[in-house]
C-alpha cells in the first residue's frame, strides 16, 4: 500500500507485526533452528525487518492437543513490514509442515 506524504512523495505503509508459532515437538534441535531461520528469511526476503526473535526455550506443554501433539516448541518473532507481505507470510506459514499452529497479528501502536 502506498500513499503520499505532505511533500507529495510516495511512501509505503510499514507496520509492526508479531508472529508466534508452535513447531512440531518431534523436530531435532537443528531442525527447530532451521525452521526459525527460514521464517526470519521469509520476512526479510519480502522486504521486512526482524526486530526481535524470541524462542521460548525448549519444549512446552500445549493447553490442548494440536494435530495429536501434546508438546511443541514456541517461537515469537517481532518484525516490521507492509500489510501485503504480512498476509503473504501467513500463507507461507500455513504451508510449512513443521509449524503446527501460528498467529500473525499487527501490533497496536496505541498502548
Amino acid at each position: 500500500m502506498a500513499g503520499a506524504n505532505p511533500k507529495g512523495e510516495r511512501c509505503i505503509l510499514v507496520h509492526d507485526y508479531e508472529v508466534t508459532y508452535i513447531l512440531n515437538p518431534n523436530l531435532a534441535d537443528e531442525d527447530v533452528t532451521a525452521t526459525t531461520t527460514r521464517v526470519s528469511s521469509l520476512i526479510t526476503t519480502a522486504g521486512g525487518e526482524v526486530t526481535e526473535l524470541k524462542p521460548w526455550g525448549g519444549k512446552r506443554r500445549l493447553a490442548y492437543p494440536i494435530e495429536h501433539h501434546r508438546d511443541g516448541y514456541y517461537v515469537t518473532t517481532k518484525f516490521r513490514t507492509t500489510p501485503p507481505a504480512a498476509f503473504g507470510l501467513d500463507g507461507q506459514l500455513r504451508l510449512n509442515d513443521n509449524i503446527i499452529r501460528h498467529l500473525v497479528f499487527r501490533m497496536d501502536d496505541q498502548g
